[in-house]
């Protein structure tokens, strides 16, 4: 991690940034000037905030400064489909980062590192929360001494699968500059799930109503899980897509926290199947039964596939003889064979880990005490955020003020925050 000099800050910086807002017709808050500021002035730094805080805003606008004083820039997330999202937000190119730093299945190594680093002069990552140590090992030896970079997430959200916190060590450290999103923006205050997010974030509360069309966030309470599964069944198979126009498949997603139970992610994908797509013979891939038309997540990241863990698709077809089975991920054809079937399964619904780094028109949420263990105050901040105009939570409010009262996730020892402040020493100008 070096924190030799950047590129020179433009002096016209503050009219060029007022172009901007200008050409794109925004009125940034300070606190938002501030941090497109940092990005330009600081070689490192780190752009945290909630939902509805404006990073994107932010991102797009440090983009195209950039690129008006002619800098060549990195747009990069984790995930395929967080590198997804990124792109549509801002208009550009991303990539996922193994993509990025030209990971070779071959090999098991990066192409990309400090001998043959990227060639950007600015390196821009979104959904850093996600990014294991490993990861952003591999990233941080590629950026070349000479660029900016720029790390953006939301610090509250489940750390990554793989080990590590790296996101909160960087901000805790206190070496780093922070650019910290504090203020709901206007429209974003219209909307409960943004609300309601910042509210559990902060412990408190959230706001319930609870019939469907009093706004885009729905609490229904159910004690008995058989009957909170039916009132699943009927509003993701019935009444949500026939009040708002949403497609049960491809616009609402189904989280839960637990794989097992009658109200976990095996039940429902069984459940979910037979309702929304029970035409066609069944076949067996693997240990799993599929149709024709099912919707599918891929489980790990498979380099030679360019599918990544999370990626969601949908099943086009199976050949027996050949025992090959087609998946369309956003309208590429994926083929996988024999010995390959642990790699994809159902995703009518999917657990909150696996939902990460992805936003769906409508999601449904389920929260009961049968999830005690997995009751966390990042997990159901996560698992909220994950909804664009419509978030429906069936559960407990026993399950709900649990998961809002512990805020004590699992510890993750990491000794990165004490290396980067015997190293580095403290930050010049942190949010």
């Amino acid at each position: 991690l070096k924190l030799t000099p950047g590129p020179p800050t433009p002096l016209h910086l503050d009219d060029l940034l007022e172009q901007v807002q200008k050409d794109r017709g925004l009125s940034l808050s300070e606190e938002q000037a501030r941090a497109v500021r940092m990005a330009l002035q600081e070689k490192i730094v780190i752009l945290t905030g909630g939902p509805g805080t404006g990073k994107t805003t932010i991102v797009s606008c440090i983009l195209d400064l950039y690129r008006r004083l002619g800098a060549k820039v990195l747009l990069m997330a984790p995930t395929g489909r967080a590198a997804k999202r990124l792109s549509e937000a801002t208009g550009a190119d991303a990539a996922t980062i193994h993509r990025a730093l030209e990971f070779s299945p071959q090999t098991g190594g990066f192409k990309r590192n400090a001998q043959e680093p990227l060639r950007a002069d600015v390196v821009v990552v979104d959904e850093t929360s996600m990014v294991d140590t490993f990861l952003m090992y591999h990233l941080l030896r590629a950026v070349p001494p000479e660029a900016r970079l720029v790390l953006v997430g939301d610090v509250y959200q489940l750390p990554a699968v793989g080990p590590g916190n790296v996101l909160k060590d960087l901000i805790d450290s206190g070496t780093l500059p922070v650019a910290r999103l504090t203020r709901i923006y206007r429209q974003a205050r219209e909307s409960l799930i943004v609300v309601n997010a910042h509210r559990v974030n902060q412990g408190e509360f959230p706001v319930l109503p609870s019939r469907l069309g009093q706004g885009d966030f729905v609490f229904q309470e159910f004690e008995d899980p058989v009957a909170l599964k039916e009132r699943l069944l009927e509003l993701v198979c019935e009444e949500i897509p026939r009040r708002y126009g949403f497609h049960p498949v491809r616009d609402l997603q189904v989280i839960t926290p637990m794989h097992r139970g009658g109200v976990g992610v095996q039940a429902l994908n069984h459940e979910l199947q037979q309702r929304l797509n029970p035409q066609g013979r069944p076949f067996t891939f693997g240990a799993r039964t599929f149709r024709r038309g099912d919707k599918v997540m891929q489980l790990k990241n498979d380099y030679f596939k360019e599918v990544f863990n999370g990626d969601i698709g949908q099943v086009q077809g199976f050949d027996p003889e050949a025992r090959r089975l087609l998946v369309d991920f956003d309208g590429r054809l994926v083929s996988y064979e024999a010995g390959e079937g642990e790699e994809i399964t159902l995703a009518y619904a999917v657990t909150v880990h696996k939902s990460q780094g992805s936003e769906f028109p409508g999601v449904v949420l389920v929260l009961t005490t049968q999830h005690y263990l997995l009751l966390q105050r990042n997990l159901l901040y996560t698992a909220l955020t994950r909804g664009r105009r419509l978030v429906v939570l069936l559960g407990s409010k026993k399950a709900l003020a649990l998961a809002i009262k512990n805020d004590r996730p699992v510890r993750r020892y990491t000794d990165l925050a004490g290396k980067l402040r015997q190293t580095l020493g403290p930050a010049s100008g942190r949010g």
